[in-house]
């Protein structure tokens, strides 16, 4: 588990780094063959991603109590919020179900 959560901070950071190189490239006026070359191993970065993902992470998370999932939850929400410039958000509870009586 900490194997495959390190490449996937590693994985976040190459995106990071090949987007701020296509912006830059952008800026300059170049979007010719190197842009493009750029662009595509950027688009195969992040669907390699989305796989494993797919296919390691999201399975193990949905053997989690769901506590911890919410936990989880949480925490991603205020993330995502902090990168993009906001405050964290405060996430709902799931409902519970309602026990027929």
């Amino acid at each position: 588990d900490e194997m495959v959560m390190a490449e996937a901070n590693e994985e976040h950071h190459v995106v990071h780094v090949l987007i701020a190189e296509l912006k830059g490239m952008l800026e300059a006026g170049s979007t010719g063959i190197d842009f493009q070359a750029k662009f595509t191993v950027l688009a195969e970065n992040v669907r390699h991603h989305i796989k494993e993902e797919e296919t390691q992470m999201l399975p193990k998370a949905a053997k989690m109590p769901p506590a911890e999932r919410s936990s989880i939850g949480d925490r991603m929400a205020s993330r995502k919020a902090q990168l993009k410039g906001g405050k964290p958000v405060g996430v709902s509870k799931p409902k519970q179900p309602s026990v027929a009586r």
